[in-house]
């Protein structure tokens, strides 16, 4: 029995800087699924990530694990949907890498053991753990892009959105990220 989409678009427009960007995308990803978005500079594909989270204004149809992104509340997506911006700054809110890590966990009304239980485990998987107590500004542009991640993980998102993962990583970080990725896929997750 196939599951649903976890994505699905239909006729989806969208435009940027007064310019069609998206023009007529139908698409779909699964659970279990890991799909690279993959074109030149300016092709669409941060503002498709984009619209997918509720960020960009758009035409057609966009539905996000059933729900209507057009008429739901970017905090409600994001309950269920994980995002990584372009910019790791662009993502960085609080003063130290674990209370980073913890944001969204603690966002969404987390108890403290149980957010300690989730995010240390994250940290150590992406080679962050030692850095706990550092502001995430004195991190490297490689480290900070990790600490997305990780910061959107420990809420256990259905479906992960991530512009760029793979910026700023050595080769060792890039295996380390896979394995990850590969880790959430066999839980069940949609990956783009």
């Amino acid at each position: 029995k196939l599951r649903p989409p976890a994505v699905e678009v239909a006729g989806l427009r969208a435009s940027y800087d007064g310019k069609e960007a998206l023009h007529g995308i139908d698409f779909k990803a699964y659970p279990s699924e890991i799909v690279g978005i993959i074109g030149p500079n300016g092709s669409g594909k941060t503002t498709f990530l984009n619209v997918l989270m509720g960020l960009h204004i758009f035409s057609g149809k966009v539905a996000v694990l059933g729900r209507d992104v057009a008429v739901s509340k970017v905090s409600s997506l994001a309950r269920r949907s994980g995002f990584v911006f372009q910019n790791p700054n662009h993502q960085i809110f609080e003063k130290t890498v674990y209370d980073e890590a913890a944001f969204a966990l603690r966002n969404f009304g987390s108890g403290e053991g149980d957010t300690r239980a989730a995010v240390q485990p994250a940290l150590e998987r992406f080679g962050l753990s030692s850095y706990s107590k550092k502001h995430p500004l004195g991190i490297s542009f490689g480290e900070k892009r990790r600490l997305n991640i990780c910061s959107i993980l420990p809420h256990g998102p259905s479906v992960i959105f991530m512009d760029e993962p793979f910026v700023g990583q050595d080769y060792a970080n890039v295996t380390r990220m896979c394995e990850e990725l590969l880790r959430l896929k066999k839980e069940g997750k949609a990956i783009l």
